[in-house]
């Protein structure tokens, strides 16, 4: 979804005439306008910087690999490379970068790429290059991606590549080939790619020792300059931009493996590497503009690139140094890529590849492969955006990379993180239909901050926020949060048959969920349970609720967008989408009866919410009670460690915190946490009914109220100034409603 600052088709005079008055006529003529006055039409697609689109040229760069294919399988096994030839790299790329661009494991080209690769590594003809460390940093990434979509028919190679790989560091790096002997670390572009080697090995379930993380950590720490950034090879180790970019993605991928179950509780101080990775990261800021000047010629760009991409992938950057990474590489390699689908060097060597080209062609495939990473790669989709509004956004680091590689493996698709905040471009935030919201704290919005949300929502987002760690202060701030947004509304618990509820996983409302929605689609949901805890403890078979419940607000996000895309004239909303907080502070004082009729049902709501989640606490005991019968069960059985497991969380639940059972070992848990759902789900469907009523009784009022209102604008409208403006919003309004026709299917 793009989202623009201003809707495409209205200027920037209609709107505000729009936004002054417009309310007046609606409430005398709704057949003329009605709901069509704040729809926002979908926004034209981006231009493209370059004569064909990004899939156009991933298309045009895949073929070209094809044609490059030798018979028996493989690509180019000749180009001499820096520290000496590695022959089985040009197919580990080429295999990789196909994967990567779409093509299937079981596409017979590729498959025969895959199965050459497969029994090269073990030919001696191909030794020791065919181990090298470059090689095995694209060959495992080629056998995890194959892996994960041909029923773990490569589960072995990726095994014996990643167990040859560790097994060759003595200090967390590495040099040109992997023995399978322990030798010290050579340069730092060597230690990414044998890091990247290992990093696909954890993401195919490879045990890995701790001890070799911490080598990896501390080989990157030490190695980290003064100014944030890091060199090639000490002593010579002036900063680069690709190295810094190595440096920042290889401690993201250490503080993952490291310390992601570490932040399941929220509030866990940040160790030490954070401020290593923020040094890094303030690095790329400063110096990363620069480096796409075609006059910096110290930069290679396509391992550049490369990098960039990397270390945005782990840590949701959208932009470095205000410079949109994306979009900065893609002006790049589109104007550069050959009429044969090809990516090459020009006279110019700051285009060129860090591999030195050799005497043969073969170093065109090499960098076809780096743009063809780079292109499809960025391509990922977003399920959310992530906002970063203050202390507490990111309690738990690792929970939305865990999501999306859930999410994945169950659509077959692949996902990226993307973060944003108040301070990056209001485009950013509608890189996806769903803003996630989350913290423990609260988030205390500005009014400023509140008008970018509120443009969000109108220009067709989702509002999500989740309470972390039972943040009370949280809880309350988000429905303060809401108020402000929503003033002719309020969260109310959804409906067990709503889509949401069965449009992927059948949830049947096991996980309360309030929500505010227009009367045509939600504008926002939240929820009180701590999805991100079981995120992050990355439990989709314990706790499966809370991934399938994040999949089904994707899913029909995706479904809304297809919706407004192929029919532009957006359904009519209810009244209570043009009652915005402006336009009722429009009507006067409290007096007024609109106001009235929102100050009323507030105090309604609000005893409802109270009594909600009065009954909801009410379930601790319970519960409470039958851990505490569990636990004389495990101690009568000589279950020791098991019983004080559930002692300690009994306690917890007396002294109301929170408790995740799903992460308590124990025989009759499961029976506890059916219970506990089961009987939340069934308050929650009670509350929802109440929550109905007050909302029917809002409507009937709330007409009642507009009609008054009419009444009284028509004296107006009946002086010379109402009769000036009504002519004049007249116009306005017939011609919004000629371009809602004109946009409409068949038109």
């Amino acid at each position: 979804m793009r989202f623009d600052a201003e809707p495409a088709s209205l200027s920037v005079q209609i709107m505000a005439k729009v936004l002054r008055i417009g309310i007046l006529m609606l409430v005398l003529a709704p057949a003329v306008l009605a709901g069509d006055l704040f729809s926002v039409p979908p926004p034209a697609p981006p231009t493209a910087p370059a004569a064909v689109s990004v899939p156009e040229a991933i298309e045009k760069g895949v073929k070209f690999l094809w044609s490059q294919q030798d018979p028996a399988g493989n690509w180019d096994t000749n180009v001499d490379w820096v520290g000496g030839k590695h022959p089985l790299a040009t197919t580990s790329m080429a295999c990789y970068a196909l994967l990567e661009s779409g093509v299937k494991p079981d596409d017979p080209k590729l498959k025969k790429a895959l199965d050459w690769l497969e029994k090269a590594v073990t030919d001696p003809a191909y030794r020791p290059g065919g181990n090298s460390t470059y090689t095995l940093g694209f060959r495992t990434q080629a056998w995890l991606l194959a892996n994960n979509t041909s029923g773990n028919r490569y589960e072995n190679a990726l095994r014996r590549d990643v167990e040859r790989l560790v097994a060759s560091t003595a200090d967390g790096g590495y040099d040109y080939v992997c023995t399978g002997t322990p030798a010290p670390g050579r340069d730092n572009s060597n230690g990414q790619f044998g890091l990247y080697a290992a990093w696909a090995g954890k993401l195919g379930h490879i045990d890995i020792e701790k001890k070799y993380w911490e080598q990896v950590l501390d080989f990157w720490m030490k190695r980290q300059n003064p100014d944030g950034g890091w060199g090639y090879f000490p002593p010579d180790n002036a900063s680069t931009i690709s190295m810094a970019e190595a440096g920042v993605a290889s401690l993201y991928v250490c503080f993952d493996t490291l310390y992601g179950p570490t932040f399941v509780p929220v509030g866990v101080r940040p160790p030490p590497i954070n401020a290593s990775i923020d040094r890094g990261m303030d690095y790329l800021d400063r110096n990363f503009p620069a480096s796409l000047q075609a006059a910096n010629t110290g930069y290679y760009m396509y391992y550049h690139l490369f990098g960039i991409q990397r270390a945005s992938l782990a840590s949701g950057r959208k932009r470095f140094g205000g410079v949109d990474w994306y979009d900065a590489g893609v002006r790049i390699l589109l104007p550069m890529q050959k009429p044969d689908g090809s990516w090459g060097a020009t006279a110019n060597g700051a285009w060129r590849s860090h591999w030195l080209p050799g005497a043969n062609t073969g170093t065109d495939q090499v960098w076809t492969a780096y743009a063809l990473m780079f292109l499809a790669r960025g391509q990922r989709a977003f399920p959310v955006v992530h906002l970063k509004w203050g202390e507490g956004w990111d309690n738990r680091p690792h929970a939305l990379p865990n999501f999306y590689l859930w999410l994945g493996h169950e659509l077959e698709r692949k996902f990226r993180l993307e973060v944003v905040s108040f301070a990056d471009p209001v485009q950013d935030f509608g890189d996806s239909k769903i803003l996630f919201i989350t913290g423990h704290q609260d988030p205390g919005f500005t009014e400023a901050q509140l008008d970018r949300l509120r443009t969000f929502v109108q220009q067709g987002g989702i509002i999500f926020s989740v309470t972390e760690g039972n943040g009370e202060a949280f809880r309350k701030g988000i429905r303060n949060t809401y108020k402000e947004l929503f003033p002719w509304s309020v969260l109310m618990p959804m409906s067990p048959d709503h889509p949401i509820q069965s449009i992927g996983a059948k949830l049947k409302g096991q996980i309360p969920i309030e929500i505010i929605s227009d009367g045509s689609r939600v504008l926002a949901l939240h929820c009180d349970y701590d999805l991100t805890r079981d995120w992050q403890a990355n439990q989709p078979d314990t706790s499966p609720l809370s991934f399938q419940l994040a999949e089904n607000v994707y899913l029909y996000s995706e479904r809304e967008a297809k919706r407004a895309t192929t029919n532009p004239s957006i359904s009519r909303p209810s009244v209570l989408t043009i009652l915005g907080e402006k336009q009722l502070k429009a009507w006067g004082s409290a007096d007024e009866p609109l106001a009235r009729v929102v100050a009323d049902t507030e105090k309604q709501i609000d005893g409802l919410q109270g009594q909600l989640q009065d009954a909801l606490r009410a379930t601790g005991p319970a519960t409470a009670k039958a851990l505490g019968q569990l636990a004389k069960a495990a101690a009568g059985a000589g279950k020791v460690a098991e019983a004080m497991a559930l002692i300690d969380a009994r306690k917890a639940l007396e002294r109301g915190e929170s408790v995740n059972m799903a992460a308590i070992k124990a025989t009759g848990i499961e029976d506890i946490q059916r219970q506990e759902m089961a009987t939340r789900a069934k308050i929650n469907e009670e509350f929802a009914k109440k929550f109905q009523e007050v909302s029917d009784q809002y409507e009937s009022a709330m007409w009642g109220a507009r009609q008054l209102v009419g009444q009284r604008l028509q004296a107006f409208l009946s002086s010379d100034g109402g009769r000036a403006e009504a002519q004049e919003v007249r116009k306005v309004l017939e011609a919004l409603h000629a371009e809602v026709e004109t946009a409409k299917p068949g038109k």
